[in-house]
């Protein structure tokens, strides 16, 4: 039984794809693996959903938000664990300082304390302690990502923690630090050498903090190798041996990092910690990069959220490109906002595009109902997604059915029952029954699916009624009977779906959805070129 803990020496290095990596690579070895993560913010969840998301003027502020699958919400990271190692998690694979102190504070209400009084060293480090062990007694090794950077006081305690864990006899713990090598150049611009001061620093704090390193990943995006001198540089102020000093580069997939991984020598030095045998054969995710490396045809994909950061739409840009990859093809992604005519978002040109999609991301109605236009009347592909299936539902009603009063409640005043209303949380894992000879129920092959829902809008049902009349059918009920799906059967692939399919997608099980959008886009190019 054993304990890797991920710790980061810089921000954003990359901590969540060496967790899942590491988690990849220890998995095909056979043993019984989970991924877990610390984070020291004070909410109870990566989001607080439904209360900011319930508001018009809530944005994904950094990254992603990530669904799982019994409700609960936690960062991307998760969601690079479960692709990766194809597994579902839930909210006992992440822990916050702020979740962590409601439990206390609940124990102490039941009088679980039998001093009756609470301290915040002894009685939280003891909490974050139990609930590592609680992973530890029912798996064979446990990866722990401490969120963050080292030093950070939020995780302090957790620091505290985990050395309270490493003097223990019944595992081993081994600590993995992740830090960048940038490299440096002269006044002249000739590169001399990569700069290892983070590196050494922040091994330098953790060791003050109980926690030295044992592994240092050094993280770099245009370096082949660590420079000889650089690692016996680092090897001599940390006292690491020096094959525990290993190469991370940054990858054009981040499904190649667990091969990069071993040519570095990361799994024989875990190998050596661990005093356990790691044969590594390859597996699927070797599998779906030998067909990353082959796709060879592009298909145009548009959507908005061009001013949203880069990694706020990570789990949807992964769906499509499993799905696409699945195909043999690329998917080269071009912003919604890109191709309006200056200065009016009403007028879109999508001549070139072979996928419309509309995720959860606040945009201006104008440009998507311009977008949907365009879309219905070429017989473009076109999915709508959570609040994307809102704005595909209440543009038919006012520009195909002339019910302008169709409104959204998050997004405007308006009055009637034509209305995208706010309603219950839908969180998790998510039933939806679909009608027989739906354009969903043929893809999924069933009438029954389950995919994870993390929404809290509705169509009302005489906005349902109204465009049922000009054809937008309702397809899919949930387990209360809510509006789940929407299709347009006089359409090639035209479909609105309030749950997040893409949260389930796999590299080499890509989601049934996004397979039926990538085959209606295929199908279309090759009937335009006959």
């Amino acid at each position: 039984m054993g304990l890797l803990v991920i710790i980061g020496g810089y921000p954003d290095i990359g901590k969540g794809t060496l967790t899942a990596a590491s988690g990849y690579l220890l998995q095909r070895a056979g043993f019984g693996v989970t991924p877990i993560k610390f984070d020291g913010f004070l909410n109870s969840q990566s989001d607080p959903f439904p209360h900011y998301h319930s508001t018009k003027h809530f944005q994904y502020a950094n990254e992603e938000v990530f669904g799982l699958s019994d409700g609960g919400t936690a960062d991307n990271d998760l969601g690079y664990y479960e692709r990766f190692m194809d597994v579902e998690t839930s909210r006992t694979h992440q822990l916050t300082n702020g979740e962590s102190f409601a439990a206390i504070f609940d124990r102490e209400r039941r009088g679980y304390y039998p001093r009756g009084e609470v301290l915040n060293f002894n009685h939280v480090r003891d909490f974050l302690k139990e609930w590592v062990l609680k992973h530890l007694d029912i798996n064979d090794m446990v990866i722990l990502e401490v969120g963050g950077t080292v030093g950070d006081r939020e995780s302090a305690m957790m620091f505290e923690a985990l050395q309270a864990l490493r003097r223990r006899r019944d595992h081993f713990t081994a600590v993995a630090l992740v830090a960048p090598y940038f490299p440096t150049t002269d006044p002249q611009g000739f590169s001399l050498s990569g700069s290892t001061k983070l590196a050494r620093q922040s091994a330098g704090v953790a060791r003050k903090l109980g926690l030295p390193p044992d592994i240092i990943l050094m993280r770099a995006s245009d370096a082949t190798a660590i420079g000889a001198n650089d690692k016996k540089y680092v090897a001599f102020e940390t006292g690491i041996d020096p094959t525990r000093i290993v190469f991370c580069p940054y990858l054009r997939s981040p499904y190649q990092l667990p091969r990069a991984l071993i040519e570095q020598g990361y799994v024989s030095a875990l190998a050596e910690l661990f005093d356990r045998e790691i044969p590594v054969t390859d597996g699927p995710l070797e599998e779906y990069c030998r067909l990353q490396n082959t796709a060879s045809g592009v298909l145009n994909v548009t959507m908005p959220g061009k001013e949203r950061p880069s990694d706020s739409q990570v789990s949807l840009e992964e769906a499509l490109t499993h799905a696409a990859t699945s195909r043999g093809v690329i998917i080269n992604r071009v912003w919604l906002e890109d191709l309006a005519a200056t200065g009016s978002a009403s007028n879109i040109d999508l001549t070139g595009i072979d996928i419309l999609l509309l995720p959860d991301v606040l945009a201006d109605p104008r440009l998507i109902f311009s977008a949907l236009r365009v879309a219905r009347a070429t017989n473009l592909p076109t999915l709508a997604i959570s609040h994307g299936a809102d704005l595909m539902v209440v543009d038919f009603a006012r520009n195909v059915c002339g019910r302008n009063e169709a409104f959204i409640e998050t997004l405007e005043e308006g009055q009637g029952d034509l209305r995208i209303k706010m309603g219950d949380p839908a969180c998790g894992n998510w039933s939806i029954k679909l009608k027989n000879e739906s354009l969903l129920s043929r893809l999924y092959n069933r009438q029954i699916i389950i995919e994870r829902s993390w929404h809290c809008s509705w169509a009302s049902e005489p906005l349902v009624r109204v465009v049922k009349e000009q054809g937008l059918i309702l397809t899919g009920v949930g387990p209360d009977g809510t509006p789940e799906t929407f299709e347009l059967p006089s359409h090639p692939f035209f479909v609105a779906i309030k749950p997040r399919p893409e949260y389930k997608s796999r590299p080499m099980r890509p989601s049934a959805l996004f397979l039926g959008l990538i085959d209606a886009a295929l199908a279309r190019r090759a009937f335009e070129e006959t």
